[in-house]
C-alpha cells in the first residue's frame, strides 16, 4: 500500500472492534509477527497466530485499524482488564497445547508460554493502574506517522469505563516506542529486566 492512500488520517469509523467470529486478517497476523518477533506465538504457524489474536476479540479487547481507501488493515491494539487478558492467554495455551508442545521441541523459547508470567514488584503507581493494560499495539510501516497509533489508543481509552488509568510495557532500548507513549501522556513507572512499565492517568 502506498503512503498516498493514507495521506489523510483514518476517520473515526476506520478504527473498529475485531469480529469474534472471524480470524484476524493476514496483514494483522503478519504485522504481529514482525512487530513482536520475540513473542513465542510469532514462531507458530499463521493459523495458530491468528487464533491467538482472535482469542482477545472474545471480550472486545482487539481493536483493528482499517484503511477504507485501500480496504486493508494497517494496525491493531490488544488491551483490556489485565486479569481478563491473562485468562484468555491461559485459555489459548490450553486449546493449542499440543501444537505449542510440538513446536517447543524445536524451539525451547516457546516453553516460556507455558510458564507463569513474572510479576515485578509493585509500585505506588502500578497499584492504581494494574487492573487495565495495553498489551500489544502495532502499525504497519507505511501507515506510521499518520495518526493511526494515536487513534487506536484513543479508541481503546474510550472503551474503558471509570478506570483511573492503565499501564503498558515496552523494551528499554525502544526509543521510538518510548517517544510514542510519552507523547500520548504516559509516564515511566519502573524498570524490570530489559522492560519499562509506563502508566497513563485518565481521570
Amino acid at each position: 500500500m502506498s503512503a498516498l492512500a493514507m495521506e489523510q488520517p483514518i476517520t473515526a469509523g476506520g478504527i473498529m472492534l475485531a469480529r469474534e467470529d472471524a480470524l484476524p486478517s493476514a496483514p494483522v497476523v503478519d504485522l504481529f509477527r514482525k512487530s513482536f518477533p520475540r513473542h513465542p506465538v510469532s514462531r507458530l504457524d499463521d493459523a495458530v497466530a491468528g487464533a491467538f489474536l482472535q482469542t482477545f476479540a472474545q471480550t472486545d479487547a482487539l481493536f483493528v485499524a482499517h484503511d477504507p481507501a485501500t480496504n486493508r488493515d494497517v494496525g491493531f491494539l490488544v488491551g483490556g482488564a489485565t486479569a481478563t487478558l491473562d485468562r484468555l492467554r491461559v485459555a489459548f495455551i490450553r486449546a493449542h497445547a499440543m501444537r505449542i508442545a510440538a513446536a517447543s521441541a524445536k524451539n525451547n523459547s516457546l516453553m516460556r508460554m507455558l510458564l507463569p508470567r513474572l510479576r515485578p514488584a509493585k509500585s505506588f503507581r502500578a497499584a492504581r493502574y494494574a487492573e487495565t493494560q495495553l498489551r500489544f499495539i502495532a502499525v504497519a510501516p507505511e501507515a506510521r506517522g499518520l495518526g493511526v497509533g494515536r487513534q487506536l489508543v484513543e479508541k481503546f481509552e474510550a472503551s474503558l469505563d471509570h478506570q483511573p488509568g492503565y499501564h503498558t510495557w515496552t523494551m528499554m532500548g525502544s526509543r521510538g516506542a518510548a517517544r510514542f507513549y510519552e507523547a500520548l501522556g504516559f509516564e515511566r513507572d519502573i524498570t524490570f529486566g530489559e522492560h519499562v512499565r509506563l502508566c497513563k492517568t485518565l481521570r
